[in-house]
């Protein structure tokens, strides 16, 4: 096994919302994965330092490395079979940028204990509580919430891969508040749906309103019958979405990328 051999003065954060990993098991039952790696402009790293990505699991001392080309010019391997391991269980990953040539070993930038879902586990969970749709017909609108049965948020397929779009700062910061909120009012000012629903009956809105119950901050919801209070309370509901989310800060790095 390789020596580890890196400096880790200076190096920069990279954040998880700049990686997407994917965790996969073949038939003979060996783990594989599939990293997609977005690296923020703001970190003004050189094009030619060169990425990798490690497996490794915490309670051991077992790891792989994965060269994964240049900042500049990404390129996974073929093979990223994690062959060392017994199981993919407790495997965990790290992203490392190095710098290149005489500077060889300078860690750059680094994202450290990434877990990863399974492929069915990763869309059942974004499925779980807003289904996303590519959609046609929206013409020049980018995105819009559709009610027919359940929420449905439907995504202009001209934009290519609904899941690109999503998890896009910008959308993510503009979009996601906005769709909160005009569920919230669907559920309490226009369907009235009742606060003491029982919450096992299966229903969107209950689905719905366990959600917004689980964010921190938040506040007992007031009677179905005080349109005022329920405003003001669909309002704290939809700031303390943003806190947890840091849908500002969000906004804030993606204008500052886009400066540049």
């Amino acid at each position: 096994m390789p020596i580890r051999s890196l400096n880790y003065t200076g190096r920069r954060r990279i954040t998880k919302e700049e990686i997407n990993l994917r965790l996969n098991q073949l038939p003979d039952k060996t783990g594989t994965f599939d990293a997609d790696i977005r690296l923020e402009k703001s970190h003004a790293l050189p094009e030619n330092a060169v990425v990798c990505v490690e497996a490794y699991r915490g309670s051991s001392a077992s790891w792989m490395r994965f060269p994964f080309g240049t900042v500049g010019a990404l390129n996974p391997p073929v093979d990223r079979r994690l062959t060392d391991f017994d199981g993919t269980d407790g495997i965990l990953f790290r992203v490392k940028v190095t710098s290149p040539e005489k500077d060889q070993g300078l860690i750059l930038a680094e994202a450290d204990a990434l877990s990863t879902r399974a492929p069915d586990e990763e869309e059942h969970s974004r499925q779980s509580i807003l289904p996303v749709q590519s959609d046609k017909t929206l013409e020049k609108r980018v995105w819009r919430l559709d009610f027919k049965d359940e929420p449905v948020l439907l995504v202009n397929s001209a934009l290519g891969e609904k899941w690109d779009v999503v998890r896009d700062q910008a959308f993510m910061a503009l979009v996601m508040p906005e769709v909160l909120e005009a569920i919230l009012i669907r559920i309490l000012l226009v369907d009235k749906y009742p606060d003491d629903q029982d919450e096992e009956d299966g229903s969107w809105q209950s689905k719905w309103l366990r959600f917004v119950r689980s964010i921190p901050g938040t506040t007992n919801q007031p009677d179905i019958d005080e349109k005022d209070a329920l405003e003001e309370w669909i309002e704290g509901i939809v700031g303390a979405f943003s806190r947890k989310l840091r849908i500002l800060d969000r906004y804030e790095e993606y204008r500052n990328r886009s400066d540049k």
